[in-house]
């Protein structure tokens, strides 16, 4: 059933479809506007061109609106579309249809691809709900194939690509609020996920594609990833949680940078830490950050990094300290920041390791350490070794250990290896690689 709503002239006519029913519009249609309220609605091609209004609006719960479906013409779609913030839609594509329309809306629209030429080339750019892909066989000889053949995107809404679903975009760089579900992104462009600032709960893979995460929400990786070419992460927190051995990158080199974090526990190939990027191993699901994230590459931390570990007591094991282990080279340029776990009471000759190198460790890094019980002090003579090793002395020598050019940055440091802005007590500091007395 339907009914008709009319502002003045035709061109301004809009149709509701209402009742459970299906609605068949014909090809001589001269209303501007069809609102799905209920049930379904099926159109027709006239000359290979859809018919229908300019606009239509997906208005209720599971409304469905199926275009005609003919393999022996090849049409052209130019019309609107609209879902209503709260409604879900369905739309099944024409099998052989060039789709220029926009989408708007904040719902939900299930696209349905029924072959192998359904070419979606509109701009979407600005639709703010969920877009979920389909594909659903309509000739037994031809799998159906979800084509996405624009550049606009999706940055201001969420792409579900469910379990078994190919979303294809050829080369094309593709920029997505969101992206969540367990199917396959095949581009061998950029995707760029995140403008949403909502946590990313992808499970899928991709298909040769350079990927980068954007925005302050989170992204979990909980096995291996397959089809990445590169990974650069520019905000939130990157958390891994896997025991798998096989790198959850794959061999690529993942960048984190800006403001965002990796964390957690796992096993990765290479890391890059550039200006921003901060490096916290160790289970983030637990109040006590401890484990290992294991690199069979190289580990680099450039100036302005920051790489955070704890100790939770002196045992070195995978409990008691958060730790890398590493297969490649470590270079570390950047600050590293020394935690003391509430329940951990340091004491002389105490040492902890923090990292172990297949290769090499080079660089210049700036050392936040903790404040010790009076009388012990940081000892930080093995630090910048295969096994990195901090120690604690009673002997007040260990800023002795930490190289003199490490030290001559214009900050003053405690005898025990801590950057403070300014003294505050009196005492003797080192300055710019000398001691100072501060009266």
């Amino acid at each position: 059933s339907g009914s008709t709503e009319r502002n003045g002239a035709n061109i301004n006519a809009i149709l509701h479809k209402t009742g459970a029913g299906t609605l068949e519009l014909g090809t001589a249609n001269d209303f501007a506007t069809l609102s799905i309220d209920e049930g379904s609605v099926q159109l027709n091609e006239k000359n290979s061109v859809m018919n229908g209004p300019a606009k239509i609006i997906f208005n209720g719960s599971d409304v469905k609106l199926h275009d005609a479906n003919d393999s022996y013409s090849y049409s052209k779609n130019s019309i609107n579309y609209e879902v209503s913030e709260g409604s879900t839609g369905f739309l099944y594509l024409d099998s052989r249809c060039d789709y220029s329309g926009k989408l708007t809306g904040k719902g939900t629209l299930h696209v349905i691809a029924t072959w192998v030429r359904n070419y979606l080339k509109g701009d979407w750019s600005q639709f703010e709900g969920t877009l979920v892909a389909h594909t659903e066989k309509w000739d037994k000889n031809n799998d159906p194939v979800f084509s996405w053949e624009n550049n606009y995107g999706l940055p201001k809404a969420t792409l579900n690509i469910p379990s078994g679903i190919t979303f294809t975009a050829g080369s094309r760089n593709i920029t997505l609020g969101n992206l969540t579900g367990s199917g396959t992104l095949a581009t061998s462009g950029t995707v760029t996920i995140g403008s949403l600032n909502e946590d990313i709960t992808y499970t899928g893979t991709f298909s040769g594609t350079k990927v980068i995460k954007t925005g302050t929400g989170s992204w979990t990786f909980t096995r291996p990833v397959s089809g990445v070419s590169s990974y650069t992460f520019k905000g939130g927190d990157i958390q891994l949680n896997s025991t798998n051995s096989t790198p959850i990158f794959g061999s690529t080199l993942a960048t984190v940078e800006t403001e965002a974090v990796l964390k957690g526990t796992g096993t990765v190939a290479a890391l890059a830490f550039q200006n921003g990027g901060t490096l916290m191993p160790g289970s983030y699901t637990s109040s006590r950050r401890y484990g290992a994230i294991v690199s069979t590459g190289t580990v680099s931390l450039y100036a302005g990094s920051k790489l955070y570990l704890a100790v939770y007591n002196k045992n070195n094991n995978n409990t008691s300290r958060s730790y890398l282990t590493i297969g490649g080279d470590l270079k570390l340029n950047g600050d590293i920041y020394v935690e003391l776990g509430s329940s951990y009471t340091p004491a002389a000759g105490d040492e902890i390791i923090f990292w172990t190198v297949a290769k090499e460790v080079t660089g210049n890094p700036v050392l936040h350490l903790p404040e010790l019980p009076a009388g012990l002090y940081w000892d930080a003579t093995n630090l910048l070794t295969k096994e990195g090793k901090l120690r604690i002395t009673d002997q007040p020598t260990g800023i002795n250990a930490i190289e003199a050019d490490q030290l001559n940055d214009g900050n003053f440091y405690t005898l025990d290896g801590v950057r403070i802005d300014k003294p505050t007590k009196k005492g003797i500091y080192i300055h710019n690689g000398k001691k100072v007395l501060v009266k």
